[in-house]
């Protein structure tokens, strides 16, 4: 934050949130929200700390933009979206994403939510339980890790991770619809990361990308780590090979994606990170090739 104006912007909004340490106390006896197990204190995290913060915080943003003049997306006419300003500070975010149904039959299956609930991974209407509700307090319902409900709450997380954490605690108090929440996400996608890769592409062409990037981190010496750690994936047979085949079916896709509206928006939030990926894919590739030439070095365009 101290870069986002040179450091009298960043000491403004340092004063108001006072640190961003989210594993270690936050306020008083809290964490940041999402560093909290229980459903209860993420809630009570937010209502009792995160949201007076929050405006203090969108206070001290909106007055450094202002001055810049730099616009803030609407959502809606409901809220701003900060991911223009989070795209301005000086980290180098990178992410790599899963085909969304490929990632859910494999949490499926690594989770071992057959064994400890019973459930089937074609079950669609457990998966999608309680879609939409909300609990006596009006806070969104995640579901539960293991049973009911556990691809809502899978498909939530990973929204989550790419949307933010204030932008996730609003989303749990019902502060931002899901609509907002995807629309979070897709800002951040396009702005907010120097490289998306998807994990269905090469290892090999991440790290290029990363490499590509910024010149001095070179990626290429973590290849070996898979081998050093042993193998991360599930089997590949049996009830395994039924339930992945199962969730590249199309109509079994469609009838998820209605049943679970997160399912949905993790679909689309996937198909912005492919066309995320291959734009910036061909932006390195051409900004590489240019400076080489320039240098009188590689191959020359013209």
């Amino acid at each position: 934050a101290e870069s986002a104006n040179g450091t009298k912007d960043g000491a403004l909004i340092s004063r108001t949130w006072p640190t961003m340490d989210g594993k270690q106390a936050w306020c008083g006896r809290f964490k940041r929200p999402l560093y909290h197990t229980s459903e209860k204190k993420r809630v009570q995290s937010y209502v009792e700390c995160g949201k007076n913060m929050q405006v203090g915080i969108d206070k001290a943003a909106l007055s450094i933009l202002s001055q810049q003049r730099v616009p803030l997306r609407t959502s809606r006419d409901r809220g701003k979206a900060y991911a223009a300003l989070y795209a301005s500070l000086p980290v180098l975010r990178v992410t790599m994403l899963r085909d969304p149904f490929s990632w859910l039959a494999s949490k499926f299956l690594w989770h071992n939510i057959a064994a400890k609930s019973g459930l089937k991974c074609d079950d669609i209407e457990s998966a999608s339980f309680g879609a939409g509700t909300t609990d006596s307090k009006g806070s969104v319902v995640l579901g539960s890790k293991t049973g009911p409900g556990w691809a809502r709450r899978q498909s939530l997380k990973y929204l989550y991770g790419i949307c933010g954490s204030d932008c996730a605690s609003r989303h749990l108090k019902r502060e931002a619809d899901l609509e907002e929440l995807v629309k979070q996400a897709e800002y951040n996608l396009r702005y907010s990361f120097a490289v998306v890769g998807l994990l269905e592409e090469s290892d090999e062409q991440f790290f290029k990308m990363i490499h590509s990037r910024v010149d001095y981190i070179d990626t290429t010496i973590n290849l070996n780590k898979v081998d050093e750690e042993g193998d991360h994936s599930t089997a590949s047979r049996g009830e395994s090979k039924r339930c992945k085949d199962k969730y590249q079916n199309e109509d079994f896709q469609a009838q998820f994606m209605a049943a679970a509206p997160e399912v949905a928006a993790l679909v689309r939030l996937y198909k912005v990170a492919v066309e995320v990926n291959q734009f910036q894919a061909l932006e390195l590739d051409q900004c590489n090739d240019s400076f080489l030439a320039s240098h009188g070095v590689g191959k020359q365009h013209g």
